[in-house]
């Protein structure tokens, strides 16, 4: 991409050798300017150097983002994060200093300033909010405060959660946090928030970082980039920033923009502070009970779980100071899900616009979910100008063991409609049934653990010259695992009895749980008696992925005057090293049935679970097999292979270096540019079948932001920025080429399956334009609008063979039994036609100070956002000699930018304080998310007429949480928090008629006490 903002060609291919020297040649760069600044400060007599700290005065945090000045220049700057301040060149005399943070009262500070030499002052800010007696405010307000100043302060379009803006979250995911910031969408796995997505976008074009280094993550063994917030838990997390637009110190793959989680450190205040929280988790689905069974064991798990939290933050002198944090939590998740399939094929009894019901299932699911986490960070001041940051993270965490429960009923197949023909059972028609004795119905039992461990490293050193230049060195690791086990358990992961020969009939066709009758040789069948089934198949599905990522980085800022203008330059290099491993291997008993029906299947009954049909919303008694019990007697059975086996590595290095300029003409425009360039050269294998691949790509990125203040209270912001997609590790796998010859039959035509060689990222163009509203007191207003144009974007699909893209993508057409007219290729692949995202935020967040007692200490946050999707369109005919199938085609790449995208998402959060009684309720409500396309084949009489895409989609979906604490003291504050009070299920849709829906049996109740000593 050569970037239409800011060229480079300037290639660093040597960058990793020439590290050491950059690193020199940027510390004496430091030094030299230092010395050159030395010989303007003799010389200059007039001005002189002006520094503080900024705290809260009843909290002692130091408070970051605070707005400071110096009244009658133009000199205008923030506070970091620990609270300090710095202006050079600052007129000699007298100073009036004047300090502005949003819920605090402003205050100024007088200052004497002496030629060539430093004045000191030190700043303490009082809360404007109505104090409790003897209390510290922190929590909901702290945070909202904090979150506005940093959101005010940044120099591109930033988003901050604060600790203790949304109220504590105990489950430690800090996606669960990031669901109330505009523009945040969330998917969950058993009602833990998975993956997040930005704007709308692929999670897999959000990256994560940890004080700005990337975590490993290894996405639940899958072939994709997307990252996991399993896997990582919020325990010794301070905030949480999200970045919307780039700048080019950022990475060239957050189209979607970036998360950032911020370690707490000693030396966020000025106390040693110890925080604690110890609490039960109870599942709302049995409150009369406090045991549920744990199908891996026979035994009973308590409902009722244990949690607790430590934060510990001390100094252990004035330079050296130490954070530590442990997080243990547990809660028992309790589900129960209806399933449909159809079909939309004539040839199977079915119809375009009224498919038949083919399966109906009900399905339960019963898991613990746990999760543990360490940190700890040390800080050490070496020198007045010198910090040096040592930390490291340890997070665990396992769900399971799970256990499925499914009871499926099949119609079996159907007669093939005539043309016009009516048929005799669809959706519309609310009921169907079996042709004769072709149903079957199906039992199986799913058991499974999926655990993982993430480990993260850092060591920092920054240092501040003299003339106010900044030098951070870097070096970072992180190290994830997941395994999905079975068998190393000793147990199947699924175990399977059929009955065929069944009449299946269901009625109420659309509901959650339709009536059935399921009937053999006119005798219902008795679902406890499993000596009539058949067990078809006992299974193992082992699955383990590792992921490491290791890297450094080196970044030198350097600030000018130029005039009244000011100036930095920043430059930087990094280099970061990716390694994925994912191997999965599926195998099945070769016998089958491998118990046929009689006595020894029923000598496999679970006598804990199958006494407990009632619990998991089954209806009437059913016997389950007991994956336990099956392992124990037939893992001598051999096994074979089936599904789709993987072993496979990538070895991924990307190097990065950057240009970046901050031009200040006045105080209230601030103008960032610059340039990027990323190298990226990776090294595949397919280990199966030991296949390597090679992937790279060298590009320059070019972005610019600009930052209006026209008055103290308001921001206007505007950004371009390009940017790209990387191919998901699936889509750079290296696969045996299978071709299909074509068939006798006039017409017929051969399949090339492979992985295509030439597949690049797509491009990316953003454009961003805010405008921000600040309050008095904390809270702000917020709009934002953004487009994204999308190039070359990644689709899967079908496309005739032509002389052209055989030698693209490396088939020799002599190898070939046809010609090569007579094949269609089956791959991933870019295309060039243009797509793209509109979208709009809105956000309002206040203290409602001006409401009349006792209701002027509500607090408010709300925010919206709307995305429009103008799909990537083409004429061209990827499928030139079957217009119906080449239609079909075109309509799934219509609908490529759709897939997973938030369109809508609202939050409210709304905090309440009465005298010692804090209420917090919040809500979440993500709208209609279309998850897959699928294509379905139509004819009559084995005519191809036509092509149907089935499009499955989430519906929308509240959740609504309420917490109540009440401050007994600073240091026991007892609380209890309902999560999931409406307990919306998860409604899946096809082509707008219901595919699933999962019920969550909660609400979750967390109760017990928290406090800081």
């Amino acid at each position: 991409m050569n970037s239409p903002l800011l060229h480079s060609y300037v290639s660093f291919r040597a960058i990793k050798p020439s590290w050491p020297i950059g690193v020199f040649a940027l510390i004496l760069l430091g030094l030299l300017s230092d010395a050159r600044l030395f010989a303007q400060t003799s010389r200059a007599s007039a001005v002189g150097i002006v520094v503080g700290v900024v705290s809260d005065n009843r909290t002692s945090h130091y408070l970051e983002g605070a707005e400071v000045r110096i009244a009658g220049t133009s000199l205008m700057t923030t506070t970091t994060r620990e609270g300090r301040f710095e202006f050079r060149d600052v007129p000699a005399g007298p100073a009036r200093i004047a300090i502005n943070y949003p819920g605090m009262s402003e205050a100024t500070a007088a200052a004497t300033v002496e030629s060539g030499q430093t004045a000191t002052v030190t700043v303490q800010l009082n809360s404007e909010i109505t104090q409790l007696e003897q209390f510290k405010v922190t929590g909901e307000r702290g945070g909202a405060s904090k979150a506005s100043a940093l959101q005010k302060a940044a120099e591109d379009s930033k988003l901050v959660a604060a600790s203790g803006q949304f109220g504590e979250l105990f489950n430690g995911n800090a996606a669960e946090y990031l669901k109330f910031l505009p523009g945040v969408g969330i998917s969950y796995a058993s009602n833990d928030a998975r993956a997040l997505s930005l704007r709308g976008l692929n999670p897999s074009l959000t990256n994560v970082t940890m004080d700005g280094n990337p975590l490993a993550n290894a996405s639940s063994g899958a072939t994709e980039r997307q990252f996991e917030f399993e896997g990582i838990s919020i325990s010794n997390i301070e905030s949480v920033e999200l970045f919307k637009t780039l700048t080019p110190d950022k990475q060239a793959t957050s189209t979607g923009g970036s998360v950032n989680l911020i370690t707490k450190s000693a030396f966020d205040q000025k106390d040693n502070l110890i925080r604690y929280n110890a609490f039960f988790s109870v599942s709302g689905q049995r409150l009369n009970s406090i045991n549920v069974v744990t199908a891996a064991t026979g035994k009973k798990t308590a409902l009722i779980r244990p949690n607790a939290e430590l934060d510990v933050s001390a100094k252990i002198t004035e330079k050296l100071g130490f954070n530590f944090g442990a997080r243990e939590y547990q809660s028992m998740g309790v589900s129960q899900q209806g399933v449909y399939a159809y079909s939309y094929n004539p040839a199977q009894g079915g119809l375009p616009n009224d498919p038949a019901p083919t399966m109906w299932r009900t399905h339960s699911d019963y898991a613990l979910s746990v999760r543990r986490s360490a940190s700890g960070r040390l800080d050490w001041r070496v020198g007045p100008r010198t910090t040096l940051t040592a930390g490291g993270s340890w997070n665990w965490f396992a769900y399971g063991p799970f256990s499925y429960h499914d009871l499926t009923l099949f119609t079996g197949t159907r007669p093939a409609l005539a043309v016009g023909q009516a048929p005799a059972y669809t959706l519309s028609t609310g009921s169907t049934a079996s042709v004769g004795t072709a149903g079957s119905a199906q039992m199986d039992v799913t058991l499974r653990t999926k655990s993982g461990t993430t480990f993260t490293g850092v060591v920092k050193l920054k240092h501040d010259f003299q003339n106010g230049s900044k030098l951070d060195v870097n070096f970072y690791g992180s190290r994830a695992d997941i395994r999905y086990s079975d068998a190393t358990n000793d147990h199947y992961a699924l175990t399977t009895a059929v009955i065929s020969g069944v009449q299946i009939n269901l009625s109420n066709l659309g509901a959650v749980r339709p009536e059935f009758t399921a009937t053999k040789n006119g005798t219902p069948i008795d679902f406890s008696n499993l000596t009539q089934f058949n067990a078809t198949q006992f299974t193992t599905q082992a699955r383990t992925a590792y992921d490491t990522r290791r890297g450094a980085s080196v970044d030198f800022t350097r600030p000018f005057r130029l005039g009244d203008a000011a100036l930095a330059l920043k430059v930087g290099v990094r280099d970061d090293v990716k390694v994925r491993t994912s191997e999965q291997i599926f195998r099945r008993n070769t016998v089958n049935p491998v118990v046929p029906a009689g006595p020894a299947l029923q000598a496999l009954v679970d006598p804990v679970w199958s006494a407990d049909t009632a619990a998991l919303g089954f209806p009437g008694k059913i016997s389950w097999i007991d994956p336990v019990k099956a392992y124990g007697i037939y893992k001598g059975v051999a096994m074979q292979a089936y599904g789709s086996d993987a072993s496979a590595s990538f070895d991924e290095d990307i190097a990065a270096a950057y240009v970046r300029l901050d031009y200040k003409p006045r105080p209230d425009l601030l103008l960032v540019g610059g340039v990027r360039r990323e190298e990226i050269s990776a090294n595949n294998q397919n280990r199966l079948t030991n296949a390597p691949g090679k992937f790279s790509n060298r590009d320059t990125f070019g972005s610019l932001n600009l930052k209006y203040t026209p008055t103290q209270n308001q921001v206007v912001r505007a950004a371009i920025s390009q940017s790209m997609g990387l191919p998901n590790y699936g889509d750079l796998l290296p696969a045996s080429t299978t071709i299909s010859e074509p068939g006798a039959a006039a017409g017929s035509r051969g399949t090339i399956n492979l992985t295509n060689p030439g597949i690049r990222p797509y491009e990316v163009l953003n454009y961003d334009l805010t405008y921000e509203l600040y309050f008095k007191g904390a809270g702000n207003i917020n709009v934002s609008a953004f487009r994204k144009d999308f190039k070359n974007y990644i689709i899967s699909g079908t496309q005739e063979l032509t002389a052209e893209l055989a030698s693209s993508l490396g088939i020799n057409p002599s190898a070939l039994n046809g010609a090569v007219s007579d094949y269609n290729v089956v791959s991933r692949f870019n295309l060039p036609e243009k797509g793209h995202y509109n979208g709009l935020e809105v956000s309002y967040s206040r203290r409602l100070d001006f409401l009349p007692a006792p209701f002027n200490t509500l607090g408010l946050q709300a925010n919206g956002t709307w995305i429009h999707i103008d799909p990537i369109t083409t004429n061209r005919a990827l499928i030139s000699n079957n217009a119906a199938q080449n239609t079909a085609l075109l309509e799934q790449v219509k609908y490529a930018l759709n897939l997973r995208a938030v369109k809508q998402q609202y939050n409210l959060a709304l905090n309440w304080r009465f005298k010692r009684l804090t209420a917090l309720l919040t809500m979440n409500y993500a709208g209609r998310v279309l998850s897959g396309v699928s294509r379905s084949d139509v004819n009559y009489a084995g005519q191809p007429l036509a092509y149907v895409n089935s499009r499955q989609s989430i519906e929308p979906r509240k959740l609504l949480d309420l917490r109540l604490e009440y401050r007994w003291s600073q240091r026991v504050t007892p609380f209890v928090q309902l999560r999931d009070l409406l307990n919306e299920p998860v409604r899946v849709t096809q082509n707008g008629r219901l595919l699933s829906q999962m019920t969550f049996l909660d609400p979750r109740v967390e109760f017990g006490f928290k406090g800081n000593w």
